[in-house]
């Protein structure tokens, strides 16, 4: 999670990825590292407060997106998709 790519751990994992790392622990580290980071600065300044978005709130911001993602997602485990939309109740 590279919140802020120009910050240190961002620079770390590009230079990480073009040196050519393939350790997926060595770049799980990285990121742990930029993880802390914000947590870090979250912590730090009072000023800043945290809200949790909820679980579904990527799915909320692009519909149509998630929708054509997801009829892709079970084609590829072959099923046949048809979707209608539902009527107002």
């Amino acid at each position: 999670m590279a919140t802020d790519i120009l910050g240190k751990s961002g620079r770390d994992m590009l230079a990480a990825l073009v040196a050519g790392q393939e350790d997926a622990e060595a770049m799980a580290e990285l990121a742990r590292q930029a993880a802390e980071e914000v947590f870090y600065h979250l912590l730090k300044d009072k000023r800043l407060e945290y809200h949790e978005l909820g679980a579904n709130y990527f799915d909320t911001l692009d519909p149509i997106r998630l929708r054509r993602h997801l009829v892709k997602r079970l084609e590829s485990l072959g099923y046949e998709v048809t979707l209608a939309e539902r009527s107002a109740a």
